[in-house]
């Protein structure tokens, strides 16, 4: 094996965990509310590692900044600007904005 297939190959099993770890923490967000913290950590430790890139459904899922999974209408808020004619997740914990 060459070391592109390796390459292809870790990125495709990262990709896979991550997906993987998105959904656990997606499950766990009621019950298990550390838990779910420690999904998003792990998440973003093999994000940052493998340098894998995220599809827009998957990054609006949780705070860059605190790593904290985000519910709409739960710890995080949907506001409209209508300034600028865009939407904004806040989140609950931090207060971090990012434009959906």
């Amino acid at each position: 094996m060459n070391i592109q297939a390796k390459k292809r190959l870790i990125k495709n099993t990262t990709k896979d965990a991550i997906a993987i770890l998105l959904a656990q923490a997606e499950e766990n967000t009621a019950s298990h509310p550390d838990r779910t913290k420690r999904y998003i950590e792990m998440l973003w430790a093999l994000v940052k590692k493998y340098k894998i890139r995220l599809t827009k459904d998957q990054k609006k899922k949780f705070c860059r900044k605190c790593l904290s999974f985000l519910i709409v209408n739960g710890n995080a808020k949907a506001i409209f600007d209508a300034k600028h004619n865009s939407f904004y997740l806040k989140c609950g914990k931090c207060g971090n904005k990012r434009r959906i």
